[in-house]
């Protein structure tokens, strides 16, 4: 038992939208907000197993003053690049969203002081923010990273950005600021 359907190509499929009035007693009043989009760098840390710790990849030229969200209820401030909040355990193992906001700039994978660094625990980056690529490598051999973000990323100086991450397929340079 089939029917017969047509549509009238010059109309739109998607229903327009239409408005309501509703009266209320006693009058009732709506407020809507508007979220602005986030300055905060955002990106995922994974960890494999209880206790296993996440280093940002800081080096001694970096200019930090950030508040990290670590995604597991601990925020902290971190002002330098050995400063000791830049270390970070987590209790249980798991996939975090890591939150920063403020000056970000001197992050270095590729550092030999970084060497240490797990680069597998980086994911994805779902928000460039107010961070700032200033140094060679800055995430070189994230071999998980990925991008999501859609704003604007500013590159001062920098080559090798994403060498060996194997990981990013495709990004989307349009709203990059390169001019350096």
């Amino acid at each position: 038992n089939f029917s017969e359907v047509t549509y009238d190509l010059s109309r739109p499929l998607v229903p327009e939208p239409t408005t309501t009035t509703t009266s209320t007693i006693p009058p009732t009043t709506t407020t809507s907000t508007t979220v602005a989009p986030t300055t905060d760098f955002v990106f995922e840390v994974t960890t494999a197993s209880d206790g296993d710790a996440f280093v940002l990849p800081l080096v001694s030229t970096s200019s930090i003053n950030a508040s990290i969200d670590w995604g597991d209820g601990t925020v902290n401030t971190v002002t330098s690049w050995n400063d000791a909040n830049a270390f970070h355990t987590y209790t249980t193992a798991g996939v975090y969203t890591v939150s920063m906001s403020g000056i970000i700039d001197g992050w270095d994978y590729a550092s030999p002081g970084n060497a240490g660094t797990d680069k597998t625990q980086f994911g994805d980056i779902s928000n460039w923010g107010t961070f700032e690529v200033t140094t060679i490598g800055c995430f070189f051999q994230c071999t998980n990273l990925t991008v999501s973000a859609t704003d604007s990323l500013t590159v001062t100086s920098g080559s090798n950005i994403f060498n060996g991450c194997t990981g990013l397929i495709t990004i989307d340079l349009s709203n990059w600021d390169v001019s350096g």
